[in-house]
């Protein structure tokens, strides 16, 4: 992902509100936006397809940003 060229990003947070001000942000400047609620459900995301770039909630529940980093 370089300057100009949109990319395929993973926004994951818990508030949902949050998820999807970022989301749109991101989605008006050209990327390609999944979401997740929590660890878990992110986990399961990267599993199934690479992203460029996992912009990511330290603090959730079930699992936290630390344990799904690890």
């Amino acid at each position: 992902m370089t300057k100009g060229n949109p990319g395929r990003l993973l926004v994951v947070d818990d508030n949902k509100v949050n998820r999807l001000l970022l989301g749109r942000s991101l989605e008006q400047q050209g990327h390609s936006i999944d979401m997740a609620e929590n660890g878990r459900q992110a986990l399961d995301m990267m599993r199934a397809k690479p992203f460029d770039l996992v912009l990511l909630d330290i603090e959730m529940p079930e699992m936290n940003g630390y344990q799904l980093l690890e």
